[in-house]
């Protein structure tokens, strides 16, 4: 039995009214969906809520309502009339559980960076070298003998996973259904500071994407050298992580499924990578993707669909320092880039305890919608620089259609448009 308020919906609402002429609504779908009807006056989104264990619709409409509709409270259960009773903070939760909440957070912060792993490791080693030395080379062994992918489901729906979503809280949102007997390449943005939405969405089993997209086995991209870090190599497998490198991709989506040519699976991959993360400022939205065309080759070569992810509210969940500012920051920057190969943001914002600065996100929402899917060209190896600048033209003109469409519901307080870097 979960604590009351761990439930990743709690103290999250939608404004009812949006623009001088769009509302929006939302409402429980049956056991027997209905086909969902849209025109240009209506949009819908499906999400599923995990309390319930049910799907409901988020609807927004173009179209003139009375007063009282327009004044109507909307839960992010789905429940009209429901009024929101929380604190200033946006939730009311009791200390435990927000202590859990936040002890989730940090976990995964040191967890997902194998940086934090290795210092410990290497400082054991030191100080005794063969108790540590020893079960990583039998870790390393075995990582030959197992089979490599080998996902396991009970870590990804692990009750630390719903509490990292109820943090936020975060939201997945299903644009359109998908057929299980194609392949597909999720392309997300933005990459923000360390992908809390991406995350969750693919690498957990929380929000529901099993049942949104049932039947699609769906594999997380990340560096293919996290893979050669004992222990932390096995933690991604867990999880159901792969490799981003060119063959592991091309091996996903053409091998096994059930035609054996990888029907039902697919591939996520956040395609603005670190660089993207460097743009992630608050109230911002800025995609790296002008120059970004390798993953349209892969989904041309292998025959799948690209579809596009959007995680509004994910450039909030961080301050990013200004190095043009801090010329001390710059130059730790560019050593850091120097010596590893690879940069990451100077961020910060609130630590526990309530101290001013520390490595704990904000409590903002962060809203995932998945997109409509974009058809390349049947599976072929031999295509042309049009045939990709083609496919590239219409996936961001669907990227803009998508921003335009949600921005005014899960990006309200932005300060700047969607911008392609």
């Amino acid at each position: 039995m979960l604590p009351r308020g761990i439930n990743a919906l709690s103290g999250y609402t939608l404004p009812s009214k949006l623009g001088r002429h769009e509302y929006i609504h939302q409402s429980r779908i049956n056991a027997v969906e209905q086909p969902i009807v849209t025109s240009d006056k209506t949009m819908v989104l499906v999400s599923y809520d995990p309390g319930t264990r049910s799907l409901f619709r988020l609807q927004k409409s173009r179209q003139s309502t009375s007063d009282d509709d327009g004044n109507l409270i909307i839960s992010h259960r789905g429940l009209p009339g429901q009024q929101n009773t929380d604190t200033k903070n946006g939730r009311s939760l009791s200390i435990f559980l927000r202590f859990l909440q936040s002890w989730s957070v940090f976990h995964h912060i040191i967890t997902i960076y194998p940086v934090f792993l290795v210092i410990p490791i290497v400082s054991c080693a030191i100080r005794w070298p063969l108790p540590t030395i020893t079960p990583l080379a039998i870790s390393v062994l075995c990582s030959y003998i197992i089979p490599k992918r080998r996902r396991i489901k009970s870590l990804r729906s692990h009750l630390i996973w719903k509490l990292l979503v109820s943090y936020f809280p975060i939201r997945l949102y299903r644009s359109t259904e998908l057929p299980t007997n194609k392949k597909y390449i999720f392309s997300c943005h933005p990459h923000g500071i360390l992908s809390y939405g991406v995350f969750a969405t693919f690498a957990t089993e929380t929000l529901g994407f099993g049942e949104l997209f049932p039947g699609i086995e769906t594999t997380l991209l990340t560096l293919d050298s996290n893979f050669r870090i004992p222990v932390f190599r096995d933690y991604l497998l867990a999880l159901g992580f792969g490799s981003v490198a060119r063959e592991s991709i091309e091996k996903i989506l053409t091998k096994g499924g059930k035609d054996d040519k990888g029907e039902g699976h697919a591939v996520a991959i956040v395609v603005g990578g670190a660089k993207e993360s460097l743009e992630a400022k608050p109230g911002t939205f800025r995609a790296v993707i002008k120059n970004r065309k390798g993953f349209i080759k892969l989904a041309i070569r292998t025959g799948a669909d690209i579809v596009p992810v959007l995680a509004f509210g994910e450039n909030d969940l961080y301050d990013v320092a200004d190095l043009h500012t801090k010329p001390m920051l710059s130059k730790a920057h560019l050593l850091f880039k120097k010596l590893f190969g690879f940069t990451i943001p100077f961020f910060y914002t609130k630590g526990p305890y309530r101290f001013d600065f520390g490595i704990m996100p904000h409590r903002r929402p962060v809203s995932v919608v998945i997109g409509r899917p974009i058809a390349t060209l049947k599976e072929q190896d031999n295509f042309n620089t049009d045939d990709i600048d083609e496919v590239h033209e219409r996936y961001l003109k669907e990227l803009e259609y998508m921003w335009n469409e949600w921005k005014d519901v899960f990006a309200p307080s932005r300060i700047e448009e969607l911008t392609f870097l």
